[in-house]
Order: structure tokens, then C-alpha cells, then sequence
């Protein structure tokens, strides 16, 4: 979308002076929250509206299948009055908020992102019973966040861990994301949390 070249990090690869990654994650994220160009262009620094809407086209040109699931998922969802998450985890909406025009847009809105968040919680949900009952006694789960899990192990066990923790990301994966690549998700080893 960025037309950046290979060898380029779009961790450190800066547009007026924002990384490109943090406006692909602005994009990605705010577009499955429902956010349209005026959100956009607020939440990206130096962003007018005009170029705002630039890259929401930009998007959905170039992930054509993106802006037909979320026009699909969120017509469905306050049509039959909720979401499912793909292991079937619902979102009901009430009857207000589908019949107060002032609530529907939020019920839409929700119904479209639902389905991601959810499955991405029951994949989360579903590496941590893999995780713990495979663990080494000397290791521990000691936190999500978002979608990330954070473990604890002694340094000769690290490897051995690094390893258990990416099999188990992937198993889950695979119980619910049957039509996409599933990525070799790196996991990082520090002696302390660190945000990537």
C-alpha cells in the first residue's frame, strides 16, 4: 500500500514523521472499529482529510475483500441482531440499539469488528490451554496483552519455551483460520517485557 520496497523496515520508515507501521496500524485497526476519514486524518499526525480519504480508498483498493467483509459483516450482524466470532462466541445487540437510529451506527460498527476481535481472543484463549498443559514445571504464564502472551522461564529453558510458545500460537491458529496463511509468528526473548 506504501509502495515501499523490500529491504525497507516500515518499523523505522517515517511519512511526516510518523512510522509507516503505526499508520498502517492506525488504518488497519480504525477501519475494523468503523472509522471513516475524519478519524483518520485526527489520529494521523500531519494528515489533512483530503489525503485521509486517499488512503482509505488506497486500502481498499488494494484489499478489495477488506471493505466487502465489513460492509457483509456489519449489514448481517444488526440485521439478525448479532455477531459471531468464528468459534461461535456471540454479541447480541439490543433491540435499542438496532432500532434507535442514533445506536444503530455504533451496533454496525461493532458487528463488523466483533468477528476479529472475538476469534482473536479465541485464538489467544485457545494457545493458552495448548500452552499450559504442555509447559515445563519451571515455566509460567505470566500475562496477555492484546494478542500477545508473555512468559517466564528459566535462561537454559528459553529455547525449549520459544518454541512450545510458537507451536501453540500456530495449533490455535490453525483450529480457526482455515482459508489464510498462518505466519511463523517470531517470538522474542528478553530478560525483561519490552514492547515490539
Amino acid at each position: 500500500m506504501f509502495h515501499l520496497s523490500p529491504e525497507v523496515n516500515p518499523k523505522e520508515h517515517y511519512i511526516n514523521g510518523v512510522k509507516v507501521r503505526d499508520v498502517a496500524k492506525t488504518i488497519n485497526f480504525g477501519l475494523a472499529y468503523g472509522m471513516g476519514a475524519q478519524g483518520l486524518a485526527n489520529r494521523v499526525k500531519g494528515c489533512s482529510l483530503e489525503q485521509a480519504r486517499t488512503l482509505m480508498r488506497t486500502y481498499f483498493n488494494t484489499y478489495k475483500d477488506v471493505e466487502k467483509y465489513l460492509k457483509v459483516s456489519g449489514h448481517t450482524g444488526v440485521s439478525r441482531g448479532y455477531a459471531l466470532s468464528l468459534a461461535g462466541r456471540r454479541r447480541n445487540f439490543s433491540q435499542e440499539e438496532l432500532s434507535n437510529p442514533a445506536l444503530r451506527g455504533a451496533a454496525e460498527r461493532s458487528a463488523k469488528n466483533h468477528p476479529i476481535q472475538a476469534t482473536n481472543a479465541d485464538i489467544l484463549k485457545s494457545a493458552l490451554a495448548l500452552l499450559s498443559s504442555k509447559l515445563p514445571d519451571d515455566a509460567h504464564i505470566v500475562m496477555t496483552i492484546h494478542d500477545e502472551l508473555v512468559l517466564e522461564c528459566p535462561v537454559e529453558l528459553q529455547d525449549e519455551v520459544a518454541k512450545l510458545l510458537q507451536s501453540c500460537l500456530y495449533e490455535a491458529c490453525t483450529m480457526f483460520l482455515k482459508r489464510v496463511h498462518i505466519p511463523e509468528e517470531k517470538v522474542l526473548i528478553s530478560p525483561f517485557w519490552k514492547k515490539d
